[in-house]
Formats: C-alpha cells, structure tokens, sequence
C-alpha cells in the first residue's frame, strides 16, 4: 500500500470554513442593535441591520466597494433611519461591530487541532479568502504563514488570478497549492 503525502501548502477559506461566520455575524449585529438601542432608544433586529446592509450592497455605487465601506454606510442610515445624527454616533457602532468581530471567532470545533497537526507536519498554512474577518486575536493566526484578501490582492476567488497571485507572493506553483473551502 502507497503511503500519501501531504500537500508542500494548504490554503483555506475562512469564512464557513474554519470560522462560523453566521454565528459571528449575529453575535455582532446584536451588540450592534443593542448600541443602536442606548443611542436612538430604539433596538435592530439582525434582519433590519442585514436589510440596510443588502441594499446599500446593491447601489450601483457600492457594487465594488471594500466590505468595511458597505457596512459602515449601512450602520450610517441605520442610525438616520432611526433619528440619531451618523456624524456623531458612527464611530461608536463601528466599535462595537469590529470589536465583537476581532475577539470574537467562532471557531468550528475541528479547525485548531486539524491546523495544528498540519503545521507540525511541516505544510504551509495560508489563509486566502474574499472575506475581512480579522485573525489577528485568534487562536489559529500564529498557524498561518500568510493571509490573502481578496480586497488587497485586488481580486476576489473564484478568479483563476487571485490564486495566481497568491502563489506567486509565496514564490510557487499555483498547482502546489491544496485549497480547502466551503
């Protein structure tokens, strides 16, 4: 019998793959309805936030903006919807949004002894994917040799050319490269 070899890199997807993003989604737009209720006196529920969200996504001016700048312009009318000035209370809501998102990771049970055993192994470990969630607090970042975002690389997977480019700033082959995604 072979013995299989593993992959020289690994290259995950984080979002729905090794972080339950739903989970961190609603955690998040809680605190953030929760601050809008201290502010305005009245409380948003995860779909009317995702509903400010959705349309400001689908103006044609928004269509090719970072993800921050959706959201944060979702968060803006939501609190001029609510009667409170954005100018003033923007900030605060973007707080509690990135805070809840940065100490919050919401990790599927599996993913830190799995990346764990592939570091000890000897595989690379990228994190590429079309999300912003920020690793940095978490317990996989040290795993990891690089992360990619699409909004840096300047274009989004399935693009044939984000894995080009991330194959070439690690200095291999795209075909080198195992990816694992939701």
């Amino acid at each position: 019998m072979m013995k299989a070899s593993l992959p020289e890199v690994v290259s995950f997807d984080i979002d729905g793959t090794l972080v339950d993003f739903l989970a961190v989604l609603h955690g998040a737009l809680r605190d953030v309805g929760r601050a809008l209720e201290n502010i305005t006196g009245r409380g948003a529920s995860f779909d009317e936030l995702q509903a400010f969200r959705h349309g400001v996504a689908a103006e044609p001016d928004y269509r090719t903006a970072r993800l921050e700048t959706i959201r944060r312009e979702s968060f803006r009318r939501a609190l001029a919807d609510y009667g409170a000035d954005p100018g003033r209370h923007i900030d605060a809501l973007w707080q509690v949004w990135s805070g809840y998102r940065a100490t919050h990771h919401h990790l599927y049970e599996d993913v830190l002894p799995t990346l764990q055993w592939l570091k000890a192994a000897g595989v690379r470990l990228l994190a590429a994917f079309n999300g912003n969630t920020d690793l940095t607090g978490s317990a996989i970042y040290p795993l990891f040799d690089a992360l990619f975002y699409s909004e840096t690389l300047g274009v989004s997977k399935p693009d044939a050319r984000f894995d080009h480019e991330v194959a070439r700033r690690i200095g291999t082959d795209p075909a080198a490269i195992f990816h694992v995604g939701d």
